[in-house]
C-alpha cells in the first residue's frame, strides 16, 4: 500500500469529509479514485456520494460503510502496514 491510500484509509477510518477527488493533494495524490479502488479490491467497503457544485459539476466524496466488520477490515489493513514498516526499517 503507498502512503497515499495509507492516509486515505486513515481519513476514512476518522469519518473524514474531506475525501474528494478535489482534495487530492492533501493526500499526495492526483487520483484520490485510484487509492478506492485498491481499497475496494481488498475488501473495504466504501460508498461514493454524489456532490453538485455550483456550476452543475459533480464529483464524488467518499465515506466508509460503517459496520463492524468493514471497520475490522480497515483497522487490520493499517496494522499490516505499520507492522511492515517498522520491519523494514
Amino acid at each position: 500500500m503507498n502512503q497515499s491510500t495509507l492516509l486515505i484509509l486513515k481519513a476514512l477510518l476518522e469519518d473524514s469529509d474531506e475525501i474528494t477527488a478535489l482534495n487530492g493533494g492533501k493526500f499526495l495524490t492526483t487520483r484520490v479514485s485510484n487509492c478506492i479502488v485498491w481499497l475496494r479490491k481488498n475488501d473495504i467497503k466504501i460508498d461514493t456520494q454524489r456532490v453538485k457544485t455550483d456550476s452543475a459539476k459533480w464529483y464524488g466524496k467518499y465515506k466508509l460503510i460503517k459496520s463492524v466488520e468493514n471497520i475490522a477490515k480497515a483497522k487490520k489493513i493499517l496494522l499490516s502496514y505499520k507492522d511492515e514498516s517498522q520491519g523494514s526499517s
